[in-house]
């Protein structure tokens, strides 16, 4: 398993699109298709900027050719995993805040991969998260008021 150090690097991606809507009450819920070689966070992150009130993430299957995770007690430094890494499960939730002039979204996702050699590995996914096979992301949206 190839692990580095942090590394910050500016990678392309495609606007989020293949997003379908299903039915579910008063969450609007959508799927989101990553194709190959796409950042799943990022796209995530596109969706999550553009849809109002709160986005909760769910996706479990597919496999990554590249993670970035900040391991649990290690608050400031992440890793780059690299490889066949099999998606156990990826959760999270993005909430609209205002503070003073800024506004946006803030919100955490944590993973959870499988490495061949049978490792899990679990943290907060923390930059790009490259797709090796196409990877379905329920997102299920809802405004604050209807929380």
């Amino acid at each position: 398993m190839a692990r580095t150090k942090t590394t910050h690097r500016e990678r392309t991606v495609a606007p989020a699109r293949n997003l379908r809507p299903t039915p579910s009450g008063s969450i609007e819920v959508h799927i989101l298709t990553v194709n190959k070689g796409e950042d799943i966070f990022r796209k995530i992150m596109e969706v999550a900027t553009i849809e109002p009130g709160v986005v909760f993430v769910n996706a479990t299957g597919g496999i990554l050719s590249l993670a970035t995770i900040c391991h649990y007690g290690q608050e400031w430094e992440h890793s780059i995993y690299e490889g066949q890494l099999e998606l156990v499960s990826m959760v999270g939730t993005f909430a609209p805040f205002k503070d003073g002039v800024l506004s946006g979204k803030k919100g955490r996702m944590n993973i959870t991969l499988l490495c061949p050699d049978g490792e899990l590995l679990s943290g907060r996914a923390e930059g790009p998260t490259i797709a090796a096979s196409a990877v379905q992301i329920k997102l299920s949206c809802s405004s604050q008021d209807e929380l």
